[in-house]
């Protein structure tokens, strides 16, 4: 308020510690400042006019992060695999996020833009497995989820057994995680 009866064109707008792209006088209790890109963080605006008056008016903050989507959506339980995830509100420039799937630190996070991350998944198992994503000042968890590939049966190391059982039965195949979930088999629909 108070900003003059005419165009205070000397008024120069701050945001943070970063100019406006541009100041515009509206009338004696508004000047627009075109706010510079930013990150989520808490910001104060500043006005400084000729003679170095200095108004400091409300802080705001920009808009929070999204995570709208990842791709691919799942991957084999040893990780390693490439996920880029797409959204919002990443920041304008590298702001050295870190993506987490279920909980688990992705092996490295490589921002890309504004709206799309990289993440390499580290290695784990089943599905649901939150998405987040993490700056310095705030946490992103995403409504999606990704989902480590099921496990699958492409053989077993015996191929010929005695009918009288208690013989060993290896199974071999993929996808049957990172650590003993003391898995349940059956062969030929009789539980070992």
């Amino acid at each position: 308020q108070n900003f003059g009866f005419e165009d205070a064109t000397a008024a120069a707008g701050r945001v943070g510690g970063t100019s406006c792209e541009s100041t515009a006088w509206v009338s004696v209790s508004s000047i627009h400042c075109r706010i510079p890109s930013g990150v989520e963080t808490e910001q104060t605006a500043t006005l400084t006019f000729e003679g170095g008056l200095t108004v400091v008016s409300k802080s705001f903050t920009y808009d929070a992060q999204h995570v709208a989507s990842a791709s691919p959506g799942t991957g084999p339980t040893t990780g390693n695999t490439i996920v880029t995830l797409s959204g919002n509100n990443f920041g304008t420039w590298d702001v050295c996020p870190s993506a987490k799937i279920g909980g688990s630190s992705c092996e490295g996070t490589t921002w890309k833009s504004d709206s799309s991350l990289q993440c390499i998944i580290p290695s784990g198992q089943g599905g649901s497995n939150s998405i987040e994503v993490l700056r310095s000042w705030d946490t992103s968890e995403a409504t999606l989820s990704f989902t480590y590939g099921s496990p699958a049966v492409t053989g077993s190391e015996q191929a010929l057994l005695p009918t009288t059982g208690a013989s060993t039965v290896t199974a071999v195949g993929f996808n049957f995680g990172q650590f003993d979930l003391t898995a349940a088999v059956r062969i030929g629909g009789t539980a070992c």
